[in-house]
């Protein structure tokens, strides 16, 4: 069967604490190869989420978080569950990646970076959750 005609769902819930993030990237690893998803397009996702469950882990004071997988068609898809503070970081505005190091604020470039290594991405809240929706269009190689 062709991967582009692949349906993958998969879950996995955590408790976001230092040390979790081996657990979360191994299942999403796990989950992106039986998914058919292309190294490069993985290695995108895995650098990406790596830094958007660390801020779970660091900031959120969350005590769960889900991450999920699916795959229809060619439309790879993240979500990211957490119980913690309300952060929509679609609205956090992006660093001044041109401004001299020493005269940057501090973070953000995380986020300017899932911005800009996905194809689509969403957040909401929803029934005190955030849940951040990250889609990379999987292009065969």
């Amino acid at each position: 069967m062709s991967s582009q005609h692949l349906n993958l769902e998969a879950s996995c819930d955590l408790e976001p604490a230092p040390g979790s993030a081996a657990q979360a990237l191994a299942f999403l690893e796990e989950s992106l190869d039986a998914a058919a998803v292309p190294l490069k397009q993985k290695n995108r996702f895995m650098v990406v989420f790596d830094d958007m469950y660390a801020n779970i882990v660091n900031y959120s004071g969350a005590s769960r978080a889900t991450v999920s997988v699916t795959r229809v068609a060619d439309r790879a898809v993240i979500t990211l569950r957490d119980n913690g503070s309300a952060f929509d970081p679609l609205a956090a505005e992006d660093p001044d990646i041109t401004a001299p190091v020493m005269e940057r604020n501090e973070g953000g470039l995380g986020i300017l970076m899932m911005k800009r290594m996905t194809d689509e991405v969403s957040y909401e809240r929803d029934q005190g959750e955030n849940v951040l929706r990250m889609v990379i269009f999987v292009r065969e190689a």
